[in-house]
Parts: structure tokens; sequence; C-alpha cells
């Protein structure tokens, strides 16, 4: 499910999402406990984008998930980006952008890491 919107000057944009996964394996795995079992994930994500004057454009987006494995080790995650760009020329553009993402996953230790962009475009 996803919708969109443009409410002057933003445009936002949101989904939710649901997966499910039934396995049939009888007889052709060694996997014992596979045939039968069910994963199953659940998602959300919302992102927003402005321009802030006629060269210059704000992009934002956030997201979660989680998994629910049908053999152990669930998960969950989530994570938040944002990016700044500047058009320079008509066909350079430069981006600014930085992003946060975590997971923790079932019997290993929470993870997060943060990223960081400087970017330089021309287009031909």
């Amino acid at each position: 499910l996803s919708m969109s919107s443009r409410l002057r000057p933003w445009t936002m944009g949101v989904a939710l999402g649901y997966d499910r996964r039934s396995y049939k394996a009888r007889g052709v795995t060694g996997i014992p406990g596979l045939d039968g079992a069910t994963d199953e994930t659940f998602y959300a994500y919302l992102s927003a984008a402005r321009p802030i004057d006629d060269r210059t454009a704000f992009t934002g987006s956030m997201y979660a998930t989680w998994f629910d494995a049908a053999l152990g080790s669930d998960a969950v995650s989530a994570g938040a980006s944002a990016a700044l760009s500047h058009d320079f020329r008509p066909r350079l553009t430069g981006t600014a952008a930085v992003a946060f993402n975590a997971i923790d996953l079932e019997g290993f230790d929470p993870q997060s890491f943060a990223s960081a962009l400087l970017g330089l475009r021309y287009s031909f």
C-alpha cells in the first residue's frame, strides 16, 4: 500500500507493506522444519521533499521493518536519511547527504551505522 501527494511546497510519500512466505519443501531439502514454515515481514516508509529555492532542494526519508523468521533469528531494522542538492550550473549538481541505520537481529548484538556523502555530478 503506497500513496504520495503534493502539499505545496512539499511532496510527501508513505508506504506500508506486508509479505508472507510459506515454504513447501517436503523431501526436497535437508533443513528440518522448513516444510510448512512461514516467514512474515512488515514494513513502513515515509518520505518528504521540497524545493528551497529555484536551484536547491531537500529530501528526507525514514523506514522501519520487522521480520518474523520461520526458523528463528527475527529482526527489526530502522533508518533515516536526509539530502540537500544544489544545481551550480545547468548540468552541474552537488549533493550532500547523511543517513543512519540500525538493526537488531535475534541472537546477535544490535548494530547501528551512519554514513555521509558529498558528491558532484556533471551530466553530458
